[in-house]
């Protein structure tokens, strides 16, 4: 189903509702899966890509919940948000997917509470990294050249393409060697918010051992300021832009 077209999602619907009606069942939950993902600085491409990763992440979810929600308020039941921990806090150079996964969860947020009267629950599921065919290399080398050939002729002038190839290698843009391979640890969420006769609100699927989880609790604890030097501290060894470049050199 494609999320982004009002006719697909009604018709798949209207469906469904044929289909409940014809055998005496009610639908008890909607799972919003879909979801897309770009790299790159945020002024590189163009606005386009923002109205593309929102038109999916956000506006599909909200899309989806709002045609089936008659279907879910007959019977009582769930809607479950796939999300992103990169809705909590934002990583740099993946500021376009930050921002529609903090707009979905404040989407799921409200959804959650103005529907509490009707009986249903809503949960979301805010995995980090995991081997999936959208968070592989190919893909990300991808949308990284998507973007850089998409961005004006001042941006690209400006970043340079020595940065752009270095940019587009790192292995480390998204932690891929300490992604998650057992996705499982996101699916059994996903089973239990549906399942569970009082699931959670919040499922948090990191992978790894317990002190990244430590890691990624405390740091949405700390105060922007110590976070930034953080991320900051990352990307130290990284090649600078290079009009950043010649600022330095002339000083």
């Amino acid at each position: 189903m494609d999320v982004t077209s009002d006719e697909e999602v009604k018709a798949v619907y209207e469906q469904i509702q044929k289909d409940l009606t014809q055998n005496g069942e009610q639908l008890w939950a909607v799972v919003n899966n879909a979801g897309i993902i770009t790299l790159g600085p945020l002024d590189w491409g163009t606005v386009d890509t923002y109205k593309r990763i929102f038109e999916v992440n956000t506006f599909g979810m909200v899309r989806v919940s709002r045609t089936f929600l008659p279907l879910i308020r007959q019977s009582k039941g769930r809607i479950v948000n796939l999300v992103s921990m990169a809705g909590r806090f934002t990583v740099e150079n993946l500021g376009i997917y930050s921002m529609s996964k903090h707009a979905a969860i404040s989407f799921s947020d409200g959804l959650r509470r103005e529907t509490r009267k009707w009986g249903i629950k809503v949960s979301t599921i805010e995995p980090m990294v995991y081997k999936t065919p959208m968070a592989g290399p190919d893909y990300f080398t991808r949308e990284v050249e998507k973007q850089w050939n998409e961005s004006s002729d001042d941006v690209r002038q400006l970043y340079g393409q020595a940065y752009y190839e270095n940019y587009k290698t790192r292995k480390d843009t998204l932690k891929l060697t300490t992604a998650g391979d057992n996705i499982y640890e996101v699916i059994d969420k996903m089973v239990d918010a549906i399942r569970n006769p009082d699931p959670k609100i919040r499922y948090v699927a990191i992978p790894g051992k317990n002190f990244h989880k430590i890691a990624i609790f405390l740091a949405q604890l700390l105060p922007l300021e110590v976070s930034d030097q953080m991320f900051a501290h990352k990307t130290t060894g990284a090649p600078k832009p290079a009009g950043l470049q010649q600022l330095v050199n002339e000083e």
